[in-house]
């Protein structure tokens, strides 16, 4: 089966009562540690080699995100270069219709490690 590189990569995740702050949100460390990983694990399908991040040029977080809330989130390649630029996204709510409220987005740089 082949794969196309630039497809997104989707990941669904549920927000749990340990995940959240004396607000019952979630906290904000943790939605940027999983749009890393999807965005590296669009980085890893797109080079087929080891990444790792190297910077994060923008991160977003647009509303609060309770617990109880499944999110599904987007990671993709957006540019190449001697960097990869992955983005990423978070809906609040998705389903398998992919409608939600957009909660965040991410720009972290990804570099491929040698040897």
């Amino acid at each position: 089966m082949t794969r196309d590189p630039k497809a997104p990569v989707l990941m669904t995740r549920s927000v749990m009562l340990k995940m959240a702050n004396s607000a019952g949100n979630l906290f904000g460390g943790t939605l940027m540690g999983w749009m890393d990983e999807v965005s590296g694990i669009a980085a890893h399908r797109f080079t087929w080699t080891r990444v790792t991040t190297a910077a994060v040029k923008a991160m977003n977080f647009y509303v609060p995100i309770p617990y109880g809330t499944v999110l599904q989130l987007e990671g993709r390649v957006v540019r190449v270069g001697h960097t990869s630029g992955c983005g990423s996204d978070s809906l609040a709510g998705a389903g398998t219709g992919r409608t939600g409220t957009h909660s965040g987005s991410g720009c972290p740089v990804c570099v491929c490690l040698s040897g």
